[in-house]
C-alpha cells in the first residue's frame, strides 16, 4: 500500500526502462508531454514501455485525495435529430444488423471525428473536428481485439 506522500513504484520498471525510443516517438509520448507541460503544469510524464505501451508517471509526490489534475471532455457526440447523414445511418443500422453490431451512436460518434481533409469535399451535414482535436481522439485508438476473452465471455453469460 501506498502511504500520503509518497508515488506509487512502478513494479518491474526501472529508470532505464523509460528511456526515449522509438516506440515512445511512435506512440507520440513528445506530443503528449507537451501537452501536460502546457496544460497540466507536468504533474505527469508520458514514458513508452515495451511491456505496457504508453503509461503516464508522476512527476512528483501526492497526498491521499490530491487532484493530480482535470481535464474537459474531449469530444461530445450527440443523436442528430433532422440530420439526413445520422437518419440514414440509423436506417442502415436497422436495416443491415448483420453489417451494423452496434448502436447508430457509436458509428456516429466515428463520423463526427473526422477532420476536414478526411470529408468529401463540400460535405455539409457532418462537421469536421481541428487538426489538433483529431490527433488527440487518435491517441485513444487501440487496435481490434480478435476475439472476447474468457472473463468477457464469462461475463455475458451471467
Amino acid at each position: 500500500p501506498t502511504t500520503p506522500h509518497h508515488t506509487p513504484a512502478l513494479i518491474g520498471l526501472t529508470p532505464s526502462a523509460f528511456s526515449m525510443s522509438s516506440g515512445e516517438e511512435a506512440a507520440d509520448c513528445p506530443y503528449i508531454n507537451d501537452y501536460c507541460r502546457e496544460r497540466q503544469n507536468s504533474v505527469v510524464k508520458c514514458y513508452w514501455t515495451s511491456n505496457k505501451g504508453r503509461i503516464l508517471r508522476s512527476e512528483r509526490a501526492f497526498k491521499q485525495g490530491d487532484i493530480i489534475f482535470r481535464e474537459p471532455p474531449l469530444h461530445i457526440v450527440a443523436e442528430q435529430k433532422g440530420n439526413k447523414a445520422f437518419e440514414r445511418l440509423q436506417e442502415l443500422c436497422t436495416q443491415q444488423t448483420q453489417i451494423f453490431e452496434y448502436e447508430p451512436l457509436w458509428y456516429w460518434a466515428a463520423l463526427c471525428s473526422l477532420k476536414p481533409s478526411l470529408l468529401p469535399s463540400g460535405e455539409t451535414t457532418l462537421r469536421a473536428v481541428d487538426e489538433d482535436k483529431h490527433r488527440k481522439l487518435l491517441l485513444l485508438y487501440h487496435e481490434e481485439v480478435p476475439e472476447a476473452s474468457e472473463a468477457c465471455k464469462l461475463l455475458v453469460k451471467e
